[in-house]
């Protein structure tokens, strides 16, 4: 038991070296938290109890999402601070380090809702960049899905996916540039070169944007609570993000905004209530569920449980789409490996199929991403996937799958 607990917190030190050396999203101000972390990991017996309370305390939280939990945690307190230097003056470890040691000490201001925040919640994201995808795919598989496709996002958090898929042109997914990938010969990414023609081919099928139908956000945290609320605003953004007005404020009127055809309903997914789902959900069958960087969250065991409860909610033609930091398990096709160091090299995040009406439960890997904020998407057909160049083979295989 020693020797494992002496792994995890090496593990928990490692994923801190490696996020200094090349931090996620590139933000060099979690590079200087992560730098500050170390530091007080080796010399600090009151943060070591914080890195004990996630990693040991907590059931299923792998050390690299230990490093992100106790930054959102952190982030909450600073952003609630009047007329704060944060994030501007937090480009060097020491603020940081400051700020990590008040918010251990008992009796500061940060203490109780920090602690209570790394004990009890996991992170939640809401990157409406992401649902892009979704668009992409309900489009191209019109002929399957309908004009007007529902939705059911599983892990909602604030709904910000299904909200902004409603708002036409004033959050059109016209910025997209397809790349290819260049590698050595052990396959190792090299650099990356536009693809032109395959970025027309992305901007064709997102340009006419997506007619949602009936939809619902699921999350097992509910919507109204503020503190809820400003949790959830503090995962969204990398702390450079926080000086991107434009970007705020868009997130800002996301979570303000209300759709008539979008709801909400309180659940856990893992162990659905079916009969109070159907009795109280404005929306019961749906032509797509999605799984939006929510998985890696849950251990492999609930997976096929939660797969086999979306199948129940789906329509006949209905799929299943999931997006995470994670692959297609070589040996077993119905399975997800997921990635641990997720920002080591690009197009990791990935789109991928579960369509019922494939016998075996096979997946099937549609797109790969630059990062989480699916800023860039990965062509050319080398790697064997459906990718931008051939998004016809998609609105094909929805012709010869809809009945």
């Amino acid at each position: 038991m020693k020797s494992e607990k002496l792994e995890r917190v090496a593990l928990f030190e490692n994923e801190l070296r490696l996020q200094t050396e090349k931090p996620a999203g590139g933000d060099m101000r979690t590079s200087a938290y992560c730098e500050a972390s170390r530091g007080l990991l080796q010399d600090d017996p009151d943060y070591q109890k914080i890195v004990n309370a996630v990693l040991f305390e907590r059931e299923g939280v792998h050390p690299s999402d230990g490093v992100n939990l106790v930054l959102r945690a952190l982030q909450k307190q600073l952003t609630k601070i009047p007329r704060s230097e944060y994030p501007e003056a937090y480009t060097y470890p020491d603020p940081w380090k400051e700020a990590l040691e008040y918010a251990t000490q008992e009796g500061s201001s940060f203490h109780d809702e920090f602690i209570t925040d790394i004990r009890t919640r996991n992170v939640q994201s809401n990157v409406s960049e992401r649902y892009k995808a979704v668009a992409l795919v309900a489009n191209l598989m019109q002929e399957r899905l309908g004009k007007k496709p529902s939705i059911l996002d599983v892990g909602c958090s604030r709904n910000h996916g299904l909200k902004r898929l409603t708002m036409g042109n004033k959050y059109r997914f016209s910025q997209v540039t397809a790349e290819e990938l260049v590698v050595d010969n052990l396959g190792v990414p090299i650099k990356s070169i536009p693809d032109r023609q395959a970025t027309y081919s992305v901007q064709e099928v997102l340009e006419p944007g997506l007619r949602l139908g009936r939809s619902l956000g699921l999350d097992v945290v509910p919507i109204e609570n503020e503190d809820n609320k400003e949790w959830a605003r503090s995962c969204s953004f990398y702390p450079s993000e926080l000086l991107d007005r434009e970007k705020v404020k868009a997130y800002d009127e996301l979570d303000e905004t209300e759709r008539q055809n979008v709801g909400f309903y309180h659940g856990d997914f893992t162990d659905l209530n079916f009969e109070d789902f159907e009795g109280h959900s404005p929306v019961t069958r749906f032509d797509v569920v999605t799984f939006s960087t929510v998985l890696y969250q849950i251990s492999s065991e609930k997976h096929e449980a939660m797969f086999e409860n979306a199948k129940k909610l789906l329509k006949p033609n209905g799929i299943i789409l999931i997006q995470d930091f994670a692959e297609i398990d070589l040996e077993d096709h119905s399975k997800l490996r997921f990635f641990e160091n997720w920002f080591k090299e690009p197009y990791l995040y990935r789109t991928i199929m579960l369509d019922p009406k494939i016998q075996n439960g096979g997946l099937i890997e549609l797109f790969r991403w630059d990062n989480g904020r699916c800023n860039k998407l990965l062509s050319g057909s080398h790697l064997g996937r459906v990718v931008p160049r051939d998004m016809l083979l998609l609105k094909y295989f929805a012709t010869l799958t809809s009945s």
